[in-house]
């Protein structure tokens, strides 16, 4: 499922919430294209940013992303691209004196703040978010529809039937067969076919939705089954 960012947080301080989510560098390999391209990219927006010398040589470049992917490799690229934006535009604890120069001493400090910068916003983003909700377990389930067909009648639209007829299976309280269960899944595939008006299963049910539309059919039918025992003891 994807998280929404809080309207609360500033526009960079969404960016780095976005960028905790994508690869970090230490998942990646220092010698595939895609990252030397990255790197490349970053370093030169970074020359133009602090208007400093970069190192040139492919072993010097090498060397560097190295050291980073050591240190750093909790972070991605997109990290250390986005702490020289922040650093540059003073939205950091403090400015890190860079001396005309792109070494991996002046870096580490920067990334160092942006970390302590990156932490806080996470703490604020969690604390944000509401509580989460707790699973309902399959007993639970399997009470409440009981519940609910004794006052209603029939059961619920919308209900986990898999998840409750897999917990009466494995308590013993449904017993089938395998060929039970092959001859029940035939009959209700049958079924929902000729429920369909001509000339429409094919558009609306395609073979791998009605082989799933089936099986939850099945589940339902033996989960109401019981439901009528039960009923029927009473």
């Amino acid at each position: 499922m994807q998280q929404t960012t809080p309207e609360s947080f500033t526009p960079n301080e969404t960016r780095v919430l976005e960028n905790s989510r994508k690869l970090k560098i230490g998942k990646r390999q220092i010698n595939d294209k895609a990252v030397a391209l990255e790197f490349s990219k970053m370093m030169a927006a970074a020359a133009v940013l602090y208007g400093f010398r970069m190192p040139r040589a492919i072993e010097e470049k090498s060397l560097l992303y190295g050291k980073i992917k050591g240190y750093y490799g909790h972070l991605s690229i997109s990290d250390i691209s986005l702490a020289l934006d922040l650093h540059s535009v003073g939205d950091l604890e403090r400015r890190v004196e860079h001396y005309g120069s792109f070494t991996f001493d002046w870096l580490s400090q920067v990334l160092n703040l942006y970390q302590k910068h990156r932490e806080a916003i996470l703490k604020r983003y969690k604390r944000s978010l509401p509580p989460p909700q707790e699973d309902v377990t399959a007993e639970a389930n399997w009470e409440d529809l009981k519940k609910y067909c004794q006052k209603h009648g029939e059961p619920p639209a919308l209900f986990p039937w898999g998840k409750v007829f897999y917990y009466l299976e494995k308590t013993g309280i449904i017993d089938m067969t395998d060929k039970q269960k092959i001859e029940l899944f035939n009959r209700k595939k049958k079924e929902i076919k000729e429920c369909q008006p001509p000339g429409t299963i094919k558009d609306i049910l395609r073979a791998e939705t009605l082989d799933k539309h089936a099986q939850n059919e099945c589940r339902k039918f033996m989960v109401m089954e019981e439901i009528r025992r039960n009923s029927d003891k009473k």
